[in-house]
């Protein structure tokens, strides 16, 4: 499924190295837009267009607010046993300027005027519902005034008690306030909340300070349990213990590159050891900023309108399925061809997990690889009206999809590949080469005097060999016999002029 890619400088052992890590070589220019479904690709190519923000970067809010308005309504069926959300965690890291708030608001705003509309409904329905409540409760006292009085003057209560339990399986529901999109939450206020609002909703923002420092991360394992949907339960001491089953999170995280170095810094290990960062699919993309010139001021929106009507359409479809109770989700499953297709994709991710393998160093983010590529192929089949059973071209565009998000995981966080042995000790050998030969002021000495003199890791007649072999290939010494004596003879080019380092003699 993968091919080598050029070795970054990042490594996981070292969170303060991340700077170097996030400023390796880009591969933004690669992402795959022509995998996605039409309507999907068509937006990303249009908001792109219009607002002139890096490709990873709209793609994100894209897979954003089409994980947030299907992750109720639909599951994925990997195999027969393995049935999961289709929730997406996105992580993505751009500074100020470009235009990050602008990518979201293009995407969310179906979401944000749906929820606007619910608000309204609930605030209507909310005086109806404490008229209700408080002629329930006038009842309800006249019931135990009545058991009471029956009581005292030795009477059954029996039909009374009866009546208490049937008046109270009529008490009127409090109408449920649909919040969809929280920031800076705790993760037991956003349980609770999600428990009052169908099971569902997101942690989105476009200026990351308000997750990564706010009170959302201080619980990276339940954020990790929900993307799973875990059934969570959490108890309160002056509040009654909830439980909120088979949950649905979708994350999008936009953040300065300060914001996100501070985070991983803070709690790389915390976010790596709990499985947080290997369930999201990061991106750090080039900055468009210098390039953002206007080419006309008429600008078409078409392609964004067709999406925002999608999105409210299976916002429609969410909200009839939740309040119809007892109802299930839709679960959608691979065709026979494209279950293949992902065994093979998850076979070969497994093979590379092994020790030299391409995923070894994120084995982390590998083990839940295939897991990813399933919910994005069953939302790009949901999301673009497919029929039937998930396709194998689907397949095939999530696996593309999902190969760019690796790629783009182990540059950030993969552990750069060692340095040859050979290669580090032929440094050492040219450093001490050139002090050795400006103190004596000579360009040729016998190599026994390296082996006996030179630095202590090389005094190995083997590891010395070795060093002096790259230093000849490099045509920066080269080895002459006089006599039965082996000389190093140094060149005078590189030595004497600018080569090397730049030193001369």
């Amino acid at each position: 499924m993968f091919t080598q890619v050029s070795p970054s400088l990042s490594t996981h052992t070292a969170p303060t190295n991340i700077g170097a890590q996030m400023n390796g070589n880009n591969n933004d220019h690669n992402y795959p837009v022509y995998a996605f479904p039409d309507v999907l690709r068509d937006t990303i190519l249009e908001l792109q267009r219009n607002i002139q923000a890096p490709i990873p970067l709209v793609a994100n809010c894209v897979l954003n607010a089409v994980s947030l308005a299907c992750q109720r309504l639909i599951s994925v069926r990997r195999l027969d046993h393995l049935v999961a959300p289709v929730s997406l965690y996105t992580f993505t890291v751009a500074d100020s300027g470009e235009r990050k708030s602008a990518g979201d608001d293009a995407v969310l705003e179906p979401i944000r005027s749906y929820q606007e509309c619910q608000d309204k409904d609930v605030a209507e329905k909310n005086s109806t519902y404490l008229a209700k409540i408080l002629a329930w409760n006038a009842k309800q006292e006249v019931l135990l005034a009545s058991i009471k009085k029956a009581y005292k003057a030795g009477h059954t209560t029996e039909d009374l008690e009866k009546q208490l339990a049937e008046h109270g399986c009529q008490k009127p529901a409090k109408p449920k306030k649909t919040k969809l999109i929280f920031d800076n939450v705790s993760p037991s206020e956003l349980v609770r909340s999600m428990y009052d609002n169908f099971g569902h909703a997101a942690l989105i923002s476009n200026e990351g300070a308000s997750i990564l420092n706010g009170k959302a991360s201080d619980d990276l394992a339940l954020l990790c349990a929900m993307w799973s949907g875990s059934d969570i339960h959490v108890d309160r001491r002056n509040q009654k213990s909830i439980s909120l089953r088979n949950p649905r999170l979708t994350i999008g995280v936009m953040g300065q590159f300060q914001v996100v170095y501070d985070f991983v810094r803070r709690k790389h290990n915390a976010a790596r050891n709990t499985g947080l960062f290997s369930r999201c699919l990061m991106a750090f993309p080039l900055s468009t900023q210098g390039t953002r010139f206007i080419h006309q001021s008429n600008l078409s929106w078409s392609s964004t309108e067709k999406f925002k009507r999608r999105i409210e359409e299976i916002l429609e479809q969410t909200e009839t399925h939740c309040r119809s109770e007892g109802e299930s989700g839709l679960v959608l499953q691979f065709t026979p061809e494209a279950r293949a297709r992902w065994i093979q994709a998850y076979n070969n991710i497994e093979f590379e997990l092994t020790p030299g393998g391409f995923l070894f160093d994120i084995r982390d983010f590998g083990s839940k690889a295939a897991d990813n590529m399933a919910r994005i192929a069953a939302l790009f089949h949901f999301f673009s009206k497919q029929e039937g059973d998930i396709s194998v071209e689907t397949v095939e565009r999530a696996s593309e999809v999902m190969k760019w998000y690796t790629y783009e995981f182990k540059r950030l966080f993969a552990a750069p590949p060692p340095i040859p042995q050979n290669q580090a000790d032929a440094a050492l050998l040219e450093a001490w080469l050139r002090s050795f030969s400006h103190t004596h002021k000579t360009l040729a000495f016998p190599k026994n005097v390296a082996l006996q003199s030179g630095p202590n890791p090389l005094r190995n007649k083997s590891r010395l060999n070795a060093a002096l072999q790259v230093l000849i290939w490099r045509c920066v010494a080269q080895l002459q016999k006089q006599g039965k004596t082996l000389f190093i003879v140094l060149n005078p080019h590189y030595f004497l002029g600018q080569g090397g380092n730049g030193q001369t003699l």
